[in-house]
């Protein structure tokens, strides 16, 4: 039973070193965020189509539409198009009042197909003008100059641009800043500061996520629409799709939005749950035909990116099992009196340990790199750096589910956080 304990942590120390060593490509990344931001200037002014999927939204669609008011982008160059479910939904006559399109999508069953009906009929119009199109989610906050830096971002010639994703809960009241909610919204740092950045630096694919998105009109008039509708992360499916296209991609970290984080942890279990099984099922449909493409090494290396959740998965399955397997080992030498079993327990904390010590450099770097847009004291970023860890250890379960489990395929309506859009965050002006 002592070599068994012994070698058991030698296998473990052996595997956390090699899916360590195997994700190196991916820390390379993390230091991108420290590099000087880049800032695109467009001698052109887009005419855009911006679509907004908001189907029940009218409890928290002001908020979004009082944001494109106070754009400083000429309000004469982008049309907003807020896409609805049902003819009587309250939202239409909200838009009305702002002055901004509703569309009515009956069939729509969740946000791909949606966007996919208003693509076809902006297609389809005659007198179609717009030379790109920008999608944003119900839920979001826009910086006053978000749209003027992604006419900015165009002059990248790139296909595909998304926007730099902040956490909005910073400005909502007091009962939306649980550190729960907080944590969690490292998130898009991570995506995008610590992930992005560098890889649209460098030519790679990037994380696309549909709720501060553009998309040049030869994208959306290829795709004839929307078609990413196989599982309810569409932005997955797009970005797969993206690669098998060869699509250009850019990250507009001067374009900035800011998402709203569930402020109970029942709320955040469940867009955990819906996402990840949403980015497993999406692989599944595609993996195939990427490893196929994946015949060059940059195109191996760009497939090592698409998939980097997954050695995110792998890196903590090791710990994982390997505390579990100590833990019941614990048990057995406890119940048979055996004095190894302090040895077994220090496993089970070896393996606690290095996960949580991992996660905890990851929570630093997200700190450190964003500093200025986590707006909140020193004490409670310590705070947040400390329980970080916790937090993300939770996506266990989830990982689970998503790799064995059933895939919803209906969409679930998500609690709101309705604040008076007046809160919306300044950020940083412009040189």
């Amino acid at each position: 039973m002592q070599n068994l304990l012994t070698y058991s942590l030698y296998a473990f120390l052996a595997l956390a070193a090699v899916t360590l060593l195997l994700y190196i490509p991916r820390i390379v990344c993390w230091f991108g965020a420290f590099a000087k931001p880049e800032h695109p200037i467009s001698e052109k002014q887009n005419k855009f189509a911006i679509l907004v999927p908001a189907r029940n939204e009218a409890v928290i669609i002001k908020q979004i539409l009082n944001c494109f008011k106070e754009q400083t982008y000429d309000a004469k160059k982008f049309d907003v198009y807020v896409i609805v479910k049902d003819e009587d939904d309250e939202t239409i006559n909200i838009c009305k009042d702002f002055g901004y399109n509703s569309f009515v999508a009956p069939n729509q069953t969740n946000k791909a197909n949606a966007l996919d009906a208003c693509f076809k009929s902006l297609l389809a119009k005659e007198d179609n003008d717009y030379d790109d199109y920008i999608v944003f989610d119900a839920d979001t906050w826009l910086d006053k100059k978000c749209l003027e830096e992604f006419n900015n971002a165009t002059a990248t010639g790139r296909d595909i641009i998304t926007a730099k994703k902040l956490v909005k809960n910073y400005s909502l009241p007091k009962k939306n800043r649980g550190i729960t909610s907080l944590t969690n919204g490292f998130l898009w740092t991570m995506m995008d500061q610590l992930g992005n950045k560098w890889k649209s630096k460098h030519g790679y694919r990037l994380m696309t996520i549909t709720c501060g998105i553009l998309f040049k009109k030869e994208v959306v008039e290829e795709l004839n629409g929307f078609p990413f509708d196989k599982t309810l992360t569409e932005d997955m499916e797009l970005m797969y799709h993206s690669a098998l296209q060869g699509y250009t991609e850019y990250y507009a970290e001067n374009a900035i939005i800011y998402m709203e984080e569930a402020s109970t942890m029942k709320v955040t279990n469940l867009r955990r749950n819906r996402w990840i099984q949403g980015y497993v099922g999406a692989k599944r449909l595609y993996a195939k035909r990427l490893r196929k493409a994946s015949n060059s090494p940059k195109k191996k290396m760009e497939y090592y990116y698409l998939i980097g959740i997954y050695h995110g998965f792998v890196i903590y399955a090791v710990p994982s099992l390997f505390g579990v397997f100590s833990l019941v080992l614990s048990a057995v030498l406890f119940f048979s009196g055996s004095a190894l079993v302090v040895q077994a327990l220090l496993n089970v904390l070896y393996a606690f340990a290095y996960a949580y010590l991992t996660l905890f450099v990851l929570g630093i770097f997200v700190i450190v790199s964003d500093s200025k847009d986590i707006k909140t004291s020193f004490w409670q970023k310590v705070k947040l750096a400390l329980y970080h860890p916790i937090s993300y250890m939770r996506y266990t379960n989830v990982a689970l589910k998503a790799l064995f489990g059933s895939h919803p395929t209906e969409w679930q309506q998500i609690e709101r956080n309705v604040t008076e859009p007046e809160e919306t965050p300044e950020t940083k002006k412009a040189d």
